[in-house]
């Protein structure tokens, strides 16, 4: 699966040169491509969990998923569906491949 995403999208005009630098780096050596694979990966089977109740299941990090689903519903992978409220009382889209 190749990456949507160009460093420049990664990173805004105001970041400091070393977030351009990483996201460079998430493009040029695949990671970025990998990460939403393996997003991806995670919402297959998990269909109708929101990001966050994926890595909370999963114990993952922080924003793992939640920053690769919009690449993915960019490419038509991903859709999202009804809103859920989740463990933390908000409100987020469920998401479903």
């Amino acid at each position: 699966m190749e990456s949507l995403f160009e460093e420049k999208t990664l990173s805004r005009r105001n970041d400091p040169q070393t977030s351009k630098d990483a996201a460079k780096d998430m493009v040029s050596t695949g990671k970025l491509a990998r990460a939403e694979q393996f997003a991806y990966f995670l919402i297959l089977n998990h269909p109708g969990s929101t990001a966050r109740e994926i890595e909370e299941l999963k114990e993952l990090e922080r924003c793992t998923v939640q920053r690769r689903v919009a690449g993915l519903v960019e490419k038509g992978l991903v859709i999202k569906g009804d809103p859920k409220t989740q463990s933390n009382g908000r409100s987020a889209a469920t998401l479903y491949s």
